[in-house]
């Protein structure tokens, strides 16, 4: 009976017409709900378009656009080839001085472009490395050889990740 009078006076009490200093106010609560929840607060939107540039469902005003791929152009690489290239000839990065007295070791992550006769032509860095050891591995990727990668029975363009490892105790 005591536990039920106890009750009946908290719902009473919680159910008044002023506010109470015991409950928060659902305006007070609004901003930790959010919080917590992980919505984006008006300091994170991002400025312009070109911020949310490659988004999918990017949302822009009532409406929602989606970024489709683009089509396959002549002398684009090939993303998905039959057969996939084939190192041939691996030349093995220097390691710096700087970076050998500092023993530093890692990968460097390469994305590169490999060209229908099998030499690397360009590409971007994906990981790096401090004191030159990026730069030393770039040189040497651009000296690799391979079997170019194959589409429909002719060779192709493609792009491949590649990592090039440093490890000062192996010099």
């Amino acid at each position: 009976m005591r536990t039920l009078s106890l009750l009946l006076a908290v719902a009473v009490l919680g159910c008044s017409s002023e506010p109470s200093a015991v409950l928060p106010s659902p305006a007070s609560a609004a901003p930790e709900r959010q919080a917590q929840s992980g919505t984006i607060g008006p300091q994170q939107r991002p400025e312009s378009d070109d911020d949310i540039r490659g988004m999918i469902g990017a949302r822009r005003g009532n409406d929602f656009s989606y970024k489709y791929p683009r089509p396959q152009r002549p002398g684009d690489p090939v993303e998905d080839p039959t057969l996939r290239p084939v190192l041939i000839h691996r030349v093995d990065p220097e390691y710096t001085e700087q970076a050998k007295t500092a023993r530093v070791a890692g990968i460097v992550v390469l994305q590169i472009v490999i060209e229908s006769d099998g030499r690397v032509s360009g590409g971007r860095v994906l990981k790096h490395l401090p004191m030159g050891l990026t730069q030393k591995a770039i040189d040497a990727v651009e000296q690799w050889k391979y079997e170019p990668a194959v589409h429909e029975g002719l060779p192709v363009r493609t792009r491949e990740v590649v990592s090039v490892a440093f490890n000062p105790s192996n010099t």
